[in-house]
């Protein structure tokens, strides 16, 4: 998010139900984020957390999981649909930029999580090792980071 990460996440105001519509049946990485946060342990990070797509399922698992996002839209459905499922208190929600993931509160976490092309929100190198940087602090020593990230050399 170069300049305000809140300025880019007043885009997201708008489109809540649009992105809901997009990503919500996507589940192809939840196995591997469940096993991950069961073989890592908690708690679990997720930066960039939209509406709690990831964030429903591992808590449903038992795992304490703090969501970071910049968008108050994405966050309150994100409430909704933890209140919905059942397991809002096992998770906290923080909006915030993602680059202060050090100080996410529930650290320090086994597992930090970057879904969906979410490292590509900080458009430049700088600022994406900033990230890194402040990720790496917000790990526990033997934590993981996963990051999703599109392949650009790809064909179809």
């Amino acid at each position: 998010m170069s300049g305000s990460a809140f300025g880019e996440a007043a885009a997201y105001e708008q489109i809540v139900d649009a992105y809901e519509l997009e990503h919500t049946a996507f589940d192809d990485d939840i196995a591997l984020y469940r096993t991950m946060a069961s073989v890592v342990g908690d708690p679990v990070l997720e930066l960039g957390c939209g509406t709690g797509r990831i964030l429903v399922p591992l808590a449903a698992d038992g795992f304490r999981v703090t969501g970071v996002d910049a968008s108050p839209a994405m966050l309150a459905r994100a409430a909704d649909r933890l209140h919905e499922a059942g397991v809002a208190d096992r998770v906290t929600l923080q909006r915030a930029d993602m680059r202060g993931a050090d100080k996410a509160p529930g650290g320090p976490f086994g597992l930090v999580i970057l879904g969906l092309n979410g490292l590509l929100h900080v458009t430049n190198q700088a600022e994406q090792r900033n990230l890194l940087a402040a990720v790496r602090r917000a790990l526990d020593p033997g934590g993981q980071l996963v990051i999703d990230g599109l392949n650009t050399s790809m064909t179809s």
